[in-house]
């Protein structure tokens, strides 16, 4: 009977799964980190935007708004501004990262793929050996049984 196919280098490719599925949830998280920040961008920038159209929309219907309250909503439109330009920068870093990580999870994956490409090397190679030894095993059968039909033949 022969023995089973061992791998060699199994603990490392399973090391080596190891690191991929680890890479995988943690770019998952930085994804959802990057869908965070994101979502913060998107509601500054629309608060901006209303704050704007109900000033256009104030103008348009003549009320007059006193000067103190027309300045007050331009400091406000000014910080938002600034929250806006820092919220831009956190979802800058936040895509850096997510890009990274992607980056590290597709290295992990090829030096995966590279270690299972060379255990199927190694797969074929021990099946061709196997192969061998079980056609000379065959041949060996095959030629005493030939050797035996001969002999009775002969006595």
């Amino acid at each position: 009977m022969t023995k089973a196919f061992n791998f060699p280098l199994n603990k490392v490719l399973n090391y080596r799964q190891n690191v991929e599925d680890t890479r995988g949830v943690i770019l998952k998280k930085s994804m959802t980190v990057l869908e965070k920040e994101q979502e913060k961008l998107n509601n500054l920038v629309d608060l901006k935007n209303i704050i704007l159209n109900e000033e256009i929309d104030e103008d348009q219907s003549n009320r007059t708004q006193t000067v103190a309250a027309f300045l007050q909503t331009i400091d406000y439109i000014i910080q938002l501004n600034e929250k806006i330009d820092s919220q831009s920068d956190n979802v800058n870093k936040s895509s850096m990262s997510v890009k990274k990580n992607r980056d590290e999870l597709i290295q992990a994956l090829k030096d995966r793929k590279s270690l299972e490409k060379l255990k199927e090397k190694y797969l074929l190679a021990y099946r061709k050996v196997i192969r061998k030894k079980e056609l000379a095993k065959e041949n060996e059968v095959a030629a005493r049984i030939v050797t035996n039909k001969k002999t009775r033949e002969i006595a």
